[in-house]
């Protein structure tokens, strides 16, 4: 099979960029994933020798490549090692994808890896195997200086996920025989290894896209390296509903939108250590453990880290494939089968369990009320505790099996806090339990309410708050007469539609209050904006 080449010229960038990280552009602009279906699970082969890996040679540039990402040139084959970190370009996103090495095979398809979110995967416990997919390609030798790239087709969606990990794995349209007779060559999955407080010297290889933290120029959009850090000891990490136990730190320089799925390679041997899936680069002004502000999880409660990106393990993989290089799920592959829980419907993000719309008095989730939903089974066990310390893989604190008809509704406590729910379904591993993260949030929102306004005296004016999601998620506004209306009263408020006020210049001077909601419902003292 020929493999299609892609003019230089012809700008794939121009499809959606917005998915390459975690942030709320992204996850609005990407559609939801259709049903699981039901995987069945073939063992995976225990090899019967272990062959070590060679070691590769990574060629770094001259220029400092831990300060800034710095764009490939291999007209002259000098990076040519990384013509298999390709552009993922889909639908609604565009990551980068890192293709394996799975061996030599003339019949075998080849399978590269990416982030869970970029193939549209966002449920905390959301579980793709086996997918047939559609419009997605890898675009391989994405040098800037190379006169034609090689596009392959994306078949399949062998495995997606973001619980407990953000991995994609995809089945190309081409076998790796091919794709090494064309000089591109996959990378071999690694364990991180090393002491504890000890770090590792790597390589993130990558393809940004920048928009909309920082812009990089269209005809710049290609491979681009950077030299880091990474730490060995495993965090937990939140990021609003996600939560990722076996994160690793890095001070990979400026990641930003379409780095996501970017490789991590070690320095000594070239081998693949792991992806970059998050990052809080540029992300100063969110809230703490939510879109583009992840979290570390540890005994001293919840903190964001400046400037620091975070990359998901992926060493396991090795013994996703067997012999023959084929894909499968079991035996020792850890990734996560399916079959037992698929969703926790009901469950609360953000909640204030004392608070109340005051507009229409409808209280607050005052307890869990979530229904357990299974692949088949008729029962489930769960535990609730605090996100740091409660492990769904240890036997203790779970509860004794409860028909998957009855819901959990254990009271939500009134103290600010944040919470793990783990439910396993029976006969299911309790490593692949699924997940909640509950936040108990009691306090007012800290931002400031800003206000969008167009127009003048003269031709009237356009107004509307402008949302800053968790902190301010909903309004409720009202305007009339500046001498008349009083934003402390609550008459007269109603819900924000998200569509700007008209108000004439005949009705000067007019009052403008606006009252924001977070999340959990708690609401921020009135805002005003008097219009003259």
């Amino acid at each position: 099979m020929e493999l299609a080449p892609s003019a230089r010229g012809r700008p794939a960038t121009r499809r959606a960029v917005l998915g390459a990280l975690l942030i709320p552009l992204f996850l609005a602009a990407c559609r939801d994933a259709g049903p699981t279906p039901t995987p069945e699970p073939s063992p995976t082969p225990a090899p019967t020798t272990t062959t070590p890996a060679p070691v590769i040679d990574l060629p770094i540039p001259d220029d400092d490549t831990a300060v800034t990402q710095v764009l490939l040139k291999s007209a002259d084959g000098t990076y040519d090692v990384y013509a298999s970190v390709g552009q993922l370009q889909g639908a609604s996103s565009t990551c980068t994808a890192v293709l394996l090495d799975t061996g030599e095979s003339p019949t075998t398809p080849a399978y590269a890896i990416t982030n869970g979110h970029c193939v549209g995967i966002f449920g905390a416990n959301e579980l793709v195997v086996d997918r047939v997919t559609e419009g997605t390609s890898i675009a391989f030798d994405w040098f800037i200086d190379r006169p034609e790239h090689r596009v392959v087709p994306v078949t399949r969606i062998a495995w997606a996920s973001m619980r407990t990990t953000d991995l994609a794995v995809l089945e190309l349209a081409v076998t790796p025989d091919e794709l090494r007779g064309v000089g591109v060559r996959g990378w071999r999955p690694q364990a991180i290894e090393g002491g504890a407080g000890t770090s590792v010297d790597v390589v993130m290889v990558g393809v940004p896209v920048g928009a909309p933290v920082v812009d990089i120029p269209e005809a710049e959009r290609y491979l681009r390296l950077g030299t880091c850090s990474l730490d060995v000891d495993p965090v937990i990490l939140n990021e609003r509903q996600w939560l990722w136990p076996d994160a690793r730190r890095n001070d990979c320089p400026e990641v930003v939108p379409g780095n996501a799925g970017s490789a991590v390679l070690d320095r000594a041997t070239g081998g693949l250590v792991g992806l970059i899936n998050t990052t809080t680069y540029k992300g100063e002004n969110g809230a703490e453990c939510w879109l583009g502000r992840p979290c570390e999880v540890n005994e001293d409660g919840e903190a964001s880290i400046p400037d620091t990106s975070y990359a998901q393990p992926v060493g396991g993989l090795a013994s996703c494939f067997g012999e023959d290089g084929a894909f499968a799920l079991g035996g020792a592959c850890p990734l996560d089968a399916g079959g037992g829980v698929t969703s926790l419907d009901g469950a609360p993000l953000a909640v204030n369990p004392s608070a109340s719309h005051p507009l229409s008095g409808t209280p607050s989730q005052a307890s869990w009320t979530t229904t357990v939903v299974t692949a088949s089974q008729t029962t489930y066990r769960y535990k609730i505790g605090p996100l740091f310390g409660t492990a769904c893989a240890d036997e203790a604190g779970y509860s004794a099996p409860i028909a998957t008809s009855l819901p959990i509704e254990d009271e939500l406590p009134l103290n600010e806090q944040r919470l793990l729910l783990c439910a396993a379904a029976e006969g299911s591993a309790l490593a692949d339990a699924a997940i909640a993260v509950a936040y108990i949030d009691t306090t007012p929102p800290v931002a400031d309410v800003r206000f969008a306004v167009s127009g003048s005296k003269a031709e009237g004016w356009r107004i509307e708050p402008v949302l800053n999601p968790p902190e301010l998620s909903s309004y409720l506004i009202k305007v009339g007469p500046a001498r008349t209306t009083d934003c402390a009263d609550p008459d007269g408020y109603v819900v924000n539609r998200r569509i700007p006020i008209n108000v004439a210049s005949d009705e000067a001077p007019a009052r403008f209050c606006a009252i924001g909601y977070d999340e959990a419902s708690n609401a921020s003292q009135p805002a005003i904006r008097v219009l003259r």
